[in-house]
């Protein structure tokens, strides 16, 4: 386990150093707990001056009862917890890709793309040549091909664009691929029919726009001047904006869209074949049936963009950082001469015993 401190030298200059890594013999909390506080004696650091905790959210640092961070906010209650914003944000693209089956699809399809074309010098060869045709031929310069960063999702949507702009050249790229004799020239000819299915590229129009709405957010929160007010007011706007995708007027207006730039790129929409339910787990109802693509692929749309106002609003919906925001806006207050009531309650503590409230 590695272990770093943030401190705050008496000129209020703040200093971030590592400590160094400890052996756990396990990774419970109570281990990692008695490892973080013999540390600290060691190096005469009293655990009652902690004023923060930054950790992962798995259970064993994050749980509310017996995690690490309310191990030592029983030792240091003023210690508040909060799971790095950039981190959680990175999680709730994970979970919507892990939850939604066609975003799921999409993120494979993706890697198994860039992996065939990007790990071949002779493909990516072949790719550059036929970008490079269409860009003298149009004038229009289009990206490279972008991989997937494997643990940054937030990223993530530069790989999709350089797809969705390299559509037709890609196209022609695994044409050539299939035409080949090599065992790539099976996954070239599949690769081929998946781009030629409407479902692809309505699914990365649709990443697209649930990755790159969440873009600008990931580069606020990791701003070394981002205060935690615009923080989690940056995560509160991200939640409202996909909220705001969830109405007829923009669906209609998000695949009518899609729908005109897939012309000559794909075949028509369509509703996929029907499959009988394994008799295991048929249960002898009716399965539900869509009526239209465009019924199914609502559906689709409005699951997505639901499920990540979702998460978003679960992840930055943290206890501790609440506090922390009315801390802040308090202190500001205070120094701008607006503060002109007492302290609320839940500051008391926070804020009286810290700071001459007459000074600021």
């Amino acid at each position: 386990m590695s272990l770093s401190i943030r401190w705050v030298d008496q000129d209020y200059n703040i200093h971030e150093d590592t400590l160094g890594l400890i052996q756990l013999p396990n990774t419970k909390a109570v281990t990692i707990f008695s490892s973080i506080k013999d540390v600290l004696i060691r190096c005469s650091l009293p655990i009652s001056q902690c004023r923060g905790q930054a950790f992962d959210g798995a259970s064993n640092m994050s749980g509310i009862k017996n995690g690490v961070q309310a191990l030592i906010k029983k030792e240091a209650n003023k210690a508040l917890y909060v799971h790095c914003l950039a981190h959680s944000l990175n999680l709730c693209l994970k979970d919507v890709a892990k939850t939604c089956s066609l975003i799921r699809d999409i993120m494979s399809f993706i890697y198994e793309l860039t992996q065939l074309i990007k790990m071949s010098p002779k493909r990516l060869t072949l790719f550059e040549t036929l970008r490079k045709e269409v860009t003298i031929s149009t004038g229009e310069l289009t990206p490279r091909l972008r991989m997937l960063c494997p643990t940054r999702w937030t990223v993530r949507h530069a790989s999709i664009s350089s797809i969705l702009r390299n559509y037709a050249v890609i196209q022609s790229a695994l044409e050539e691929i299939a035409c080949g004799h090599d065992e790539y020239a099976a996954k070239g000819s599949g690769m081929v029919s998946k781009m030629e299915n409407f479902d692809t590229f309505f699914g990365l129009k649709l990443a697209y726009l649930i990755f790159s709405a969440a873009e600008q957010l990931a580069i606020n929160l990791q701003a070394k001047d981002t205060t935690v007010q615009e923080a989690v007011g940056g995560g509160k706007l991200l939640a409202s904006h996909f909220k705001s995708l969830r109405n007829e007027a923009k669906f209609d207006q998000f695949y009518d869209q899609v729908v005109a730039d897939s012309r000559e790129l794909t075949a028509e929409p369509s509703l996929p074949r029907k499959r009988k339910a394994p008799r295991r787990i048929d249960d002898g109802a009716s399965p539900h049936e869509y009526q239209s693509p465009r019924e199914r692929h609502r559906h689709l749309y409005f699951e997505v963009t639901e499920l990540t106002a979702g998460e978003v609003e679960r992840r930055f919906l943290q206890a501790d950082i609440q506090l922390i925001s009315e801390v802040e806006t308090t202190l500001l207050e205070f120094s701008n001469e607006r503060m002109t009531a007492s302290l609320p309650p839940s500051l008391q503590m926070y804020i009286s015993e810290e700071f001459d409230l007459e000074k600021l």
